[in-house]
């Protein structure tokens, strides 16, 4: 299974005046409410950056989009003032591990 925040989100295809085809994902809208339970909370250094603190929470800096879904931001970058306290999600990725 795919750690993708796109995994899940479908193709579409435009076709424009001159006939060409042109595929691209769809949206991907911010879920309703966060994918799972915040485990833990974060308070955000001067010097972090969302996928250093994706590294150190999750074990995979490639996981920052499940930090941003929890904290429902569209833009991880949010996510990065200093001083910020931020929500970080339990695994909710099959694989994921568990820290704690």
């Amino acid at each position: 299974m795919s750690q993708s925040r796109y995994a899940t989100v479908g193709t579409l295809t435009l076709t424009t005046a001159d006939g060409r085809q042109i595929r691209y994902l769809a949206r991907r809208l911010l879920p309703a409410v966060p994918p799972a339970p915040a485990g833990r909370v974060h308070r955000v250094t001067g010097d972090e950056r969302i996928d250093l603190i994706a590294q150190q929470e999750l074990g995979d800096p490639e996981l920052s989009w499940l930090i941003a879904d929890a904290n429902l931001v569209m833009r991880p970058g949010e996510l990065e003032r200093p001083g910020d306290t931020i929500s970080i999600p339990g695994p909710a990725v099959p694989g994921m591990p568990a820290h704690g």
